[in-house]
């Protein structure tokens, strides 16, 4: 599971699942639903924040105590939710239309639900986050290789040997007699090691390495090709969960 740093919690197409007009409403209404995304971002970080530090759990850090939070399937519909409601009161605001009145005030109260639930069950948290990994340099060095397309992603590692989420794709060509040579930039200081994975599609890729490589390294495919291993990983599981205290 992604962290809530890595970026949305949610994206276009899941925001489609549960409302399929909102792309048709948001181009009617000359409304960006990536802005959305990010302002609905922003107030769930904002409550999510209230509600660690209510329950004890967040410290003088305030926002380095937002990069343990994961992304788990309550956060990211809670995160749907809202955003569809920031999307149609926008949307109601400008035309004072009856139907974006209704669909603003039905996904705002599911979104208050949601949130009510997840604070119940609980908020998945880390104790040692590694973010997402930022997209590596790949470039062409001789080899035996027989050409071809590449995609290649990297993650980081941290000293307990978790991984983050796998950076986006680099997708490659390389032409017969080249290999993929992979650099990655400088690292998060809790970061101690990554791993890079590679496959013939962006959905496909497999860890080549089999302990993770140095910070400042490089890796370059050997002559023996690819390997199969691990797919990419989508990040850190929740370790612990942090729920609303009842007091009676």
């Amino acid at each position: 599971m992604a962290l809530l740093i890595d970026g949305p919690a949610s994206t276009i197409e899941d925001l489609q699942a549960v409302d399929s007009s909102i792309l048709e409403t948001a181009r009617n209404e000359n409304i960006s639903v990536t802005a959305k995304l990010d302002v609905a971002r922003q107030a769930i970080e904002l409550e999510l924040s209230v509600f660690l530090l209510r329950t004890g759990n967040l410290g003088f850090g305030g926002d380095r105590d937002l990069r343990r939070v994961v992304v788990t399937p309550g956060l990211r519909r809670w995160h749907v939710l809202r955003t569809l409601a920031e999307v149609y009161g926008d949307a109601y605001s400008s035309q004072l239309n009856d139907r974006y009145l209704g669909k603003w005030k039905s996904f705002k109260e599911m979104a208050r639900e949601t949130a009510e639930l997840l604070m119940e069950l609980g908020v998945g948290l880390v104790d040692n986050p590694v973010i997402k990994a930022s997209m590596p340099t790949v470039s062409a060095a001789p080899g035996a290789g027989a050409g071809g397309v590449y995609a290649v992603r990297v993650a980081w590692r941290n000293s307990m040997g978790q991984s983050g989420a796998a950076s986006d794709a680099v997708v490659v060509e390389m032409a017969p007699g080249e290999v993929p040579s992979v650099e990655v930039g400088a690292m998060p200081g809790e970061c101690t090691g990554w791993d890079v994975y590679l496959g013939d599609s962006v959905n496909q890729t497999m860890r080549q390495n089999e302990s993770p490589l140095a910070p400042g390294s490089s890796w370059t495919l050997p002559v023996d090709g690819t390997v199969p291993g691990p797919s990419a990983p989508s990040g850190q599981s929740p370790e612990y969960f942090v729920r609303k205290r009842r007091v009676f």
